[in-house]
This record gives structure tokens, sequence and C-alpha cells, in this order.
């Protein structure tokens, strides 16, 4: 994950991350745990940052890390939740 360019993106649209989180449905810490890989993202988070953050499909993969050779797909979880797979 770009955690430079997340930032970037949060500041130039004046977001706070208790704001974000809160519109993940998840907590300013998890949001944090995410940003910082500890957590893996689910798709449909992504695609809510994406709208919420006003990212191009470019900016999205840099932040997310879809561009890299790392990147594996998506995986299922238990719950049908679908997350970024490295």
């Amino acid at each position: 994950m770009d955690i430079k360019l997340f930032k970037q993106k949060v500041e130039e649209n004046g977001l706070k991350y208790k704001y974000i989180a809160g519109k993940l449905g998840i907590s300013e810490n998890g949001l944090i745990k995410k940003r910082n890989g500890i957590i893996p993202w689910k798709i449909v988070e992504v695609n809510t940052l994406t709208a919420l953050l006003h990212l191009s499909a470019s900016e999205r993969d840099a932040i997310f890390g879809l561009e890299s050779p790392k990147y594996n797909g998506l995986k299922e979880k238990k719950n049908n939740a679908k997350i970024l797979s490295y």
C-alpha cells in the first residue's frame, strides 16, 4: 500500500480518518491497521474509498498495490467478503 499517496488523497479531500472509518463501518483504529497492512482490505472498502477520495483507477491501483507483481487477486473469506490477496 502506498501510504504516502493515501494520506495525500485524504488531505486533498479534506477528510478525517474518523469520518472515513465511519463510512467504511469500521473503527478508526481498524482503518489505521488496514492502512498499515496489518488487516487486509475488503473489495467493498476499496470501492468505497475510491468514491470517497475521488480516485482514478490508476490512483486506486497504486494506493492498494493492485499493480504489484505480489497481487494475487481476490480471496473469499468464510463470510463471503472478498479481500485483496497478496
